[in-house]
């Protein structure tokens, strides 16, 4: 966080992330049940208390995800074993926080091809910050 994105961010950078604390606390409360306020306090320690100005909520449905893991020949790891049940809180959870911060989320139809799917983002973001 301080070596990477907090020195790029004061450089003027734009800084793009897969993954950032939402997804800590949509994996770590929402699906596994643990206290949601120890994880906020937490990632605003992880994360220097760095919010985005942007999150990008790519929302699939849980079969789909299952689905286009098999046709890719992905193997399960630890997370994927998890099963269903577990997703199905994880996106719930994803959801939850997309509605408490909607000046900051914007949700995306996962379902459709990545193509559509890119250039959806593609125009958010450049709607955003251009």
């Amino acid at each position: 966080m301080n070596e990477v994105i907090l020195k790029a961010l004061k450089s003027g950078k734009a800084i793009v992330c897969d993954r950032f604390f939402d997804s800590t606390t949509a994996y770590q409360g929402y699906g596994r049940g643990l206290d949601l306020q120890e994880i906020a306090d937490v990632n605003r320690i992880a994360t220097s208390a760095t919010k985005p100005e942007l999150t990008v909520l790519v929302d699939i449905g849980v079969a789909e995800i299952a689905r286009r893991r098999k046709t890719a020949g992905l193997a399960e790891d630890r997370m994927e074993s998890a099963g269903d049940y577990f997703y199905d809180r994880v996106r719930s959870g994803y959801h939850a926080i997309a509605k408490a911060e909607p000046s900051r989320f914007v949700t995306v139809d996962g379902m459709r091809p990545p193509e559509i799917i890119h250039e959806e983002i593609w125009n958010i973001i450049t709607q955003r910050f251009h």
